[in-house]
């Protein structure tokens, strides 16, 4: 059964009773529990089925009938919103197979797989987030050619009006402005991604730990970090430093989102998302999934259905670039990002990666 843990399906097996005797990986991120707490519990604890799903469970724990069904609508008692999915039924014999109509025993319980099509929601999301980020590279290219050439006359002109004692004080404002605009420029500037910039296989821990050494000490000094790195998972395909920019503006925006709170804490994940596959070459892929939480305020509404829009940002002074930068990245692996969860006390993101072929 242990098989079935690599498998981008969720898979439940349970006894004649319906209750749970095995649970993989993905039905465990399904069903939002350990085997643990699955264990003995019922198929109708956790799945509302259809009337003809229902029926179909009970044929195949009496007579040993398999079912395929295409495209069913589920609602799963731990999510908010049904599931689409195909689903698996056959029986399970623990003695000699028999098979349905031999006279002999009933089955000792079933085996469900659910393949869930959240990877055509996420693959939507992907190519908007794609035809979102050719917009912005244009915009950026445009934008910084267009103020660039006159800031650099100006800066020009203050530094020769800086010889001038009389001048100084006025002098170093405008030097100060420039390069505040010069630095912001750069942020924008970051959205032109480059043709043909180089990958390559990337360890996503490594990155990781190495977005902690270069933190603000004002952030590493005050912040508690937690992370729960999965040492299995494969490497992903991208561009280093490309990676380290996106950890560091996700960490450094929930730092700055918990100003107020007592004792921050920012928590780093990694994991194998079984159940959201990436679409790559017309090729459905397993994600390598990064979260970044934090106990920080929460997101305001209005903010969130915005998110990642230019100049969005609950930040006093703060420009609404960093996330939009960050979106841009993970466009650019081919991945995704999105807003997990958010409520008072508890942020997350979630960034997922196609794996390194």
């Amino acid at each position: 059964m242990f098989l079935a843990d690599i498998l981008p399906l969720a898979v439940l097996s349970t006894d004649r009773q319906q209750a749970i005797t095995y649970a993989n990986t993905a039905a465990e991120a399904l069903l939002k529990a350990k085997f643990t707490s699955l264990r003995g519990r019922k198929l109708g604890d956790y799945f509302d089925f259809p009337p003809a799903i229902a029926r179909h469970v009970s044929d195949t724990l009496e007579y040993g009938m398999s079912l395929k069904a295409y495209d069913q609508t589920l609602s799963v008692k731990p999510l908010r919103d049904p599931v689409t999915a195909h689903l698996y039924l056959t029986p399970v014999w623990h003695g000699p197979v028999t098979g349905p109509g031999t006279g002999g025993p009933s089955p000792d319980g079933i085996l469900l797989a659910l393949d869930l099509l959240q990877t055509i929601e996420i693959v939507k999301e992907q190519q908007s987030h794609q035809e979102y980020a050719r917009h912005i590279s244009l915009m950026a290219s445009m934008l910084a050619h267009e103020i660039k050439n006159p800031l650099s006359a100006i800066r020009s002109a203050a530094q020769l009006l800086e010889e001038e004692e009389q001048n100084k004080e006025l002098s170093g404002l405008i030097i100060r402005e420039s390069d505040r605009i010069k630095s912001t420029l750069e942020q924008v500037e970051f959205l032109n991604t480059a043709p043909g910039l180089r990958q390559e296989a990337i360890n996503i821990h490594e990155v990781l730990r190495y977005v902690r050494t270069v933190l603000d000490p004002k952030i590493t000094s005050r912040v508690q970090f937690e992370e729960r790195y999965d040492p299995t998972i494969p490497e992903v395909s991208g561009n280093r430093d490309m990676l380290i920019q996106l950890f560091l503006n996700l960490i450094k925006n929930s730092a700055e989102a918990m100003e107020h709170t007592a004792q921050p804490v920012i928590k780093l994940s990694t994991s194998v998302n079984h159940a959201y596959r990436l679409r790559i070459n017309g090729k459905n892929q397993l994600s390598i999934q990064v979260t970044v939480e934090d106990n920080g305020p929460g997101m305001p509404e209005d903010v969130k259905v915005n998110l990642f829009t230019p100049c969005v940002t609950t930040k006093k002074g703060g420009h609404g670039l960093g996330l939009m930068i960050a979106a841009k990245i993970a466009t650019d692996h081919k991945g995704i990002i999105e807003l997990a969860d958010t409520y008072t006390g508890h942020t997350a993101f979630r960034v997922m990666f196609p794996c390194a072929i």
